[in-house]
């Protein structure tokens, strides 16, 4: 994880694999990572929520380079999340962290990045 103050990292091991949340000390933002045992090559990012007002001062992208690193730490070399198709502005902005719709589904795009 990217070395900083700002954010605690709490793991959880769980029968299927190990997730790992990532919290900002003040409660500005979260994101969950999911290392699931049966897809040993993919992180599933989940969970992204960054307080509405400390939206768009970059705390969303540092949470996901943090899970980024997370994901790099266990050996991932994959992440995926799943976005809502009616956000057009969320599906651009995962675009920016290097995201491409892998999948269309009926509500919601799979988006998968190589780490």
């Amino acid at each position: 994880m990217k070395e900083s103050n700002n954010y605690l990292c709490h793991t959880n091991e769980w029968y299927w694999g190990v997730s790992v949340d990532i919290v900002h000390k003040q409660g500005l933002g979260i994101v969950c990572v999911k290392l699931d045992n049966d897809y040993p090559q993919t992180a599933f990012i989940c969970d992204l929520s960054v307080f509405v007002l400390n939206r768009k001062q970059g705390l969303g992208r540092e949470l996901m380079e943090n899970a980024f690193a997370v994901a790099k730490k266990h050996a991932r070399s994959y992440a995926e999340i799943q976005v809502d198709k009616t956000k057009d502005w969320l599906v651009a902005w995962y675009q920016t962290l290097g995201f491409e719709i892998t999948v269309v589904g009926k509500d919601e795009y799979t988006m998968f990045k190589v780490l």
